[in-house]
């Protein structure tokens, strides 16, 4: 049983990575193309991050209350219609109409998948390490991200919209194999599950008070915001930066294969890190200041081969921070709150993300890519000393009230 629900979790999340992989090298090339400015673009998908910001913990404890399951199919369904829209979209409006769509079925899968893939094996008594998990997982979905982004690249060559039309039917079949195949034998609906608006209240007061409450998951929460903050402007404008070195945009699918690849080699280096709470303090503090200084780097350098190479670099730590900070949440939040103590804490990165995508679109307009990859860079740097201050004061100031 616990192979099977492992197996299940991974198959999902690789055919769900492989759907979102197929416009990544192609997104920004794809909103150019219909007409926007480098402005335009950030503020498209600031639409995106901002009402993911709104959705988040009210979609995560629709998550806790009706079934994770239900969830993330509603997740895929809604991503499928997103994506379809996406590929008749050519104006700004229409493009954010489709991120708006996808933004809903971004949040309802949030925090649901890892919830339900959790509980399960909780269920059936397993004692692993989730660590182990989700840096398989990390190995998976990144071989899968470059696979999906060398098709959607080939695939875009001929027309950019193939890759978002191939992406909105995937997820429209992913809901079918998710139904046929997710089971929830450890789930218990809410007492009054009828009064939809008092659960909703209820598990989001609980879920929130607890992710504050906790130094462990208040510390992953504000340095997330760190990073992603900074982690914007390379996300949006790789691209642009890189194209005009390029011979055609099937291209962009060679420099997305660098981006995954460093990226696996950063997945394996996180089974090497602890999860005790000083260890964690440790480990982000050192993430940042390298993350932070290689960003900068790379919008500094003027040579391509010295730029990609602080790029594919950052992407590496990048690696390392995902499955860590997927093992160090799930390992310190409690069965009944999991979906919207997770979904609280991805608000709070999208909201982050939502300010980045403002700020750095703004120097991008006005003066340039590389300037936005230098102040992305130097606000890692100076905020994730921060962050950890925060969280220490956080402890010594619950450590006085309990004395």
């Amino acid at each position: 049983m616990t192979k099977r629900i492992i197996t299940i979790y991974l198959m999902v999340s690789i055919i769900t990575t492989l759907l979102f992989a197929l416009h990544s090298a192609v997104y920004v090339t794809y909103l150019l193309a219909g007409g926007l400015n480098l402005l335009q673009v950030n503020l498209v998908n600031l639409c995106f991050m901002i009402a993911v910001f709104l959705l988040e913990v009210p979609t995560g404890a629709v998550a806790d209350i009706y079934g994770r399951k239900l969830s993330f199919i509603l997740s895929c369904l809604t991503n499928g219609i997103g994506f379809l829209i996406y590929s008749t979209a050519t104006t700004f409006l229409s493009f954010v109409s489709a991120e708006l769509v996808i933004a809903l079925g971004v949040s309802l899968a949030s925090g649901a998948l890892k919830a339900w893939l959790v509980d399960s094996l909780h269920f059936v008594n397993w004692n692993g390490k989730l660590l182990k998990i989700f840096r398989l997982e990390g190995r998976a979905i990144t071989l899968t991200n470059l696979v999906g982004g060398l098709a959607g690249a080939f695939l875009g060559v001929k027309n950019l919209s193939i890759p978002f039309a191939v992406a909105g039917g995937g997820f429209c079949l992913l809901a079918l194999l998710s139904c046929a195949l997710m089971r929830e034998q450890y789930f218990q609906r809410k007492n009054n599950v009828r009064n939809f608006t008092y659960n909703i209240k209820q598990v989001i007061r609980d879920g929130v008070v607890y992710g504050l409450q906790n130094q462990i998951i208040f510390l992953v929460m504000i340095v997330a915001v760190v990073f992603m903050l900074g982690f914007q402007a390379l996300n949006m404008y790789w691209q642009p930066q890189y194209r005009p070195f390029l011979p055609d945009n099937r291209y962009f699918g060679f420099i997305w294969a660098g981006i995954t690849l460093f990226t696996i080699l950063g997945n394996e280096l996180a089974g090497k890190l602890g999860t005790n709470s000083l260890n964690v303090r440790t480990v982000y503090l050192s993430l940042g200041w390298i993350v932070g200084l290689l960003i900068f780097l790379a919008g500094v350098v003027s040579p391509l081969l010295v730029s990609l190479s602080c790029f594919y670099l950052h992407e590496l730590v990048r690696g390392i921070y995902r499955p860590y900070t997927n093992a160090v949440l799930q390992e310190n939040i409690p069965s009944d709150k999991r979906a919207t103590v997770d979904s609280f804490v991805s608000m709070m990165q999208h909201g982050a993300a939502g300010l980045g995508l403002l700020l750095t679109g703004w120097v991008a307009n006005s003066l340039g890519i590389r300037s936005a990859w230098m102040l992305s860079g130097a606000m890692i740097i100076a905020f994730t000393p921060l962050a950890v201050f925060l969280s220490r004061l956080k402890r010594r100031n619950q450590k006085d009230l309990s004395d």
